[in-house]
C-alpha cells in the first residue's frame, strides 16, 4: 500500500496525467478513481493489514500414518482390539513379559537375495516392497511421489504398484521359513497399509497360502503367528490362517501349560466373535483342564492376565470357569 501510495502522488505529480484527463470524456471518473485508492492507501485503518498471521502449529500427529477408525460390534467392549492392544502392552511391561516376547515388533532383516531368478525374483521383489512401505508410504504413493506414475512408468518392472501385485502372483512360490518371515515383518508396517489396495493383494495371498501350509506348522509356532496376524496396527479382514489356527488349537486346549494358554487365550480375545463356535465343538473335559490348568498356575498370573484370561474362557461355555471364578474372588475380594 506505500508503494501504491508514492506511485499515486507519482502520477498526480506528472503532466501526463493532467493532459489524459483533458482528452479522456470520462476524467472525472478517473480522477475520482485515484483519490478514492489514494484515501485507500492512506487510511490509518489499513496501515497494520499487512502484518503476518500466527499460524497454529502442527499436532504431533499431523503426519503419523495411521488407520481409518472403524466401528464394530467389539468397539467399546472387552474384546475391543484397540483395548486389548493395551493389555497386551500391560502384560508386556510386568513380570510375566517373557510369554508374549515374540510380540515386540523388531526390526527384521531382508530376506537373501537369489543369484538365479529361478522364482520370477519373488524375494527382490519382498524386499523392495517392505522397504518402501516402510521407509516411504504405501505403493500407490510410492510411485507417485516418485513420479512414475506420470513419466511412462507403467510396466510391471517399473512401478512398485505393479511390482507388489506380481508378489501377490508369486506369492506361492515362497518357502514355509519365508512366509513366515513376512508374518513377523508385515507386523512393522505403519496404519496406513490398509488403505493400500495392492498391499492388501499381497495380504490375501499371504493368508489364503499361509492357511493352506499351517497344517504342518508347529501348533505353538502357529498360535504366536495368528497372534502376530490379529494384533497388525491395519487390523486385517483377511483371517483364513487366523480362524484356522484357532479351531486347531483349541482342540488341545486341555493339554497346553500356562505358557501356551495365554497365548491362545488372547487369541480368541481378538476372534472372539468364533467362541460360540469353537465352544460348541469343544467337550467338557477339555473345558474343565483348560480351567484347571490356569487355576492351578493362578499364582504365576499378574491382575492383567487374569482378567484376559476369564474373559476369554468365559465365552466358550455357560456357566462359564466357575472354580477359576471363585478362585479370582477370593483372590482380589470382589464378585464377578
Amino acid at each position: 500500500l506505500i508503494l501504491l501510495d508514492s506511485l499515486l502522488q507519482e502520477i498526480y505529480s506528472n503532466e501526463m496525467f493532467s493532459t489524459l484527463c483533458q482528452f479522456c470524456p470520462k476524467r472525472q471518473c478517473f480522477s475520482a478513481a485515484f483519490q478514492s485508492a489514494r484515501h485507500f492507501s492512506l487510511s490509518p485503518e489499513c496501515r497494520n493489514s499487512g502484518r503476518f498471521r500466527k499460524m497454529k502449529q502442527a499436532t504431533s500427529t499431523h503426519l503419523t500414518r495411521t488407520r481409518v477408525q472403524k466401528v464394530t460390534e467389539k468397539t467399546a467392549t472387552v474384546f475391543d482390539p484397540d483395548y486389548l492392544d493395551q493389555m497386551v502392552d500391560k502384560i508386556m511391561k510386568g513380570n510375566s513379559r517373557s510369554r508374549l516376547s515374540f510380540l515386540k515388533i523388531q526390526k527384521t532383516k531382508s530376506l537373501e537375495e537369489e543369484l538365479k531368478e529361478e522364482r520370477e525374483n519373488v524375494i527382490n521383489d519382498w524386499n523392495h516392497i517392505h522397504e518402501t512401505v516402510i521407509d516411504l508410504g504405501v505403493p500407490e504413493m510410492a510411485d507417485v511421489i516418485g513420479g512414475q506414475m506420470f513419466a511412462g512408468g507403467h510396466l510391471r518392472v517399473t512401478t512398485t504398484s505393479c511390482l507388489t501385485l506380481r508378489l501377490a502372483d508369486n506369492l506361492a512360490l515362497m518357502t514355509d521359513t519365508e512366509l513366515q518371515h513376512l508374518i513377523r515383518a508385515i507386523s512393522s508396517w505403519p496404519g496406513d497399509a490398509g488403505g493400500s489396495e495392492t498391499l492388501m493383494k499381497v495380504l490375501d495371498k499371504l493368508d489364503t497360502e499361509c492357511a493352506r501350509r499351517c497344517e504342518l506348522w508347529d501348533i505353538q509356532d502357529n498360535v504366536k503367528f495368528a497372534l502376530i496376524w490379529v494384533r497388525y496396527s491395519f487390523r486385517p479382514d483377511q483371517c483364513q490362517f487366523a480362524t484356522k489356527v484357532l479351531e486347531m488349537a483349541s482342540l488341545k486346549i486341555h493339554e497346553f501349560r500356562l505358557g501356551e494358554m495365554v497365548p491362545y487365550l488372547l487369541l480368541l480375545s481378538y476372534l472372539s466373535h468364533l467362541a460360540p463356535e469353537i465352544g460348541n465343538k469343544l467337550e467338557e473335559v477339555q473345558l474343565r483342564g483348560a480351567e484347571k490348568q490356569l487355576t492351578t498356575d493362578f499364582s504365576n498370573l499378574d491382575q492383567t492376565e487374569v482378567a484376559v484370561v476369564y474373559s476369554a474362557l468365559n465365552t466358550l461355555s455357560q456357566p462359564g470357569p466357575q472354580e477359576l471364578k471363585q478362585k479370582i474372588q477370593n483372590t482380589y475380594g470382589f464378585r464377578l
